[in-house]
């Protein structure tokens, strides 16, 4: 009262309001007394935290500060997002109200057909499962889609600029060719083998003589009649683009190679 400028005028007064206020309720203040020094035990305990919380709340008094500017420019829009929510609630209503539809049926289809979703997602978990075991591999195979036919962690060494580097391994001997072109016709297998190094047929069955180094030699002068008697008539001169396989028709390929040059 002396530092508030009072004196002892005011005292009289001041004990007077306290004597009406507490007079008839003695025991309540009584009661007060230690519910109120059990709270202040209960501030005094927690009194690290309560300081830490004002700190808390002092820095976040100073974030909000530096964001003063943000804060407005939200508080602004915040007014058009809600006139476009009231324009469009009869269609949020409408959403709703068939979600609530799309509910029950999903619920009625869930107890009709549970049997039969339990059994097939059981019969997913082995996929799933692989798919699980197969770790990263299953990623980095999908990486080469975008990149094909080179991977994506080499695509780079490969295409620089407007050019890429590529390297192919190209089989054109003539046993190859024989097996991708000739497999299942007639002339299967001539391309392969001593006749197709050499580019000249083996002789007919019966004939003696060997396979790899006749074909080699030139070819014998026709037999001379005996004296008195006339020749024979020879054979037509064969052509050169025919090839005769015992067994088969001629078989007419221009361009046929004719064999390599005697030694």
């Amino acid at each position: 009262v002396v530092l508030n400028g009072g004196g002892l005028a005011q005292v009289q007064d001041i004990t007077k309001e306290l004597n009406a206020a507490l007079g008839g309720r003695e025991d309540s203040v009584r009661d007060l007394l230690p519910q109120l020094d059990q709270l202040v035990g209960s501030l005094d305990k927690q009194r690290g935290d309560i300081v830490s919380a004002m700190e808390g709340l002092d820095r976040l008094s100073s974030t909000v500060q530096a964001q003063h500017d943000t804060l407005n420019k939200a508080l602004e829009g915040i007014p058009p997002a809600l006139e476009i929510l009231v324009a469009q609630r009869q269609d949020i209503t409408n959403a709703l109200t068939s979600l609530g539809g799309l509910s029950e049926v999903a619920s009625r289809v869930i107890q009709e057909s549970g049997d039969d979703f339990a059994t097939n997602v059981r019969a997913l978990s082995p996929t799933l499962k692989a798919l699980a075991d197969s770790g990263n591999a299953l990623t980095q195979v999908l990486g080469v889609l975008l990149t094909f036919p080179f991977p994506q962690n080499g695509i780079d060494n490969v295409i620089r600029g407007d050019y890429a580097n590529l390297a192919m391994t190209i089989d054109i001997s003539l046993p190859r060719l024989d097996a991708n072109f000739l497999t299942g016709t007639p002339l299967a297998g001539t391309l392969s083998g001593p006749e197709g190094v050499l580019g000249k047929q083996a002789g007919l069955a019966g004939q003696t003589g060997n396979p790899l180094s006749d074909p080699l030699k030139p070819a014998a002068p026709p037999a001379q009649a005996p004296a008195g008697q006339a020749p024979a008539a020879q054979a037509p001169a064969a052509d050169p683009n025919t090839i005769q396989i015992p067994g088969l028709p001629p078989i007419n390929i221009p361009g046929l190679p004719q064999g390599a040059p005697a030694p």
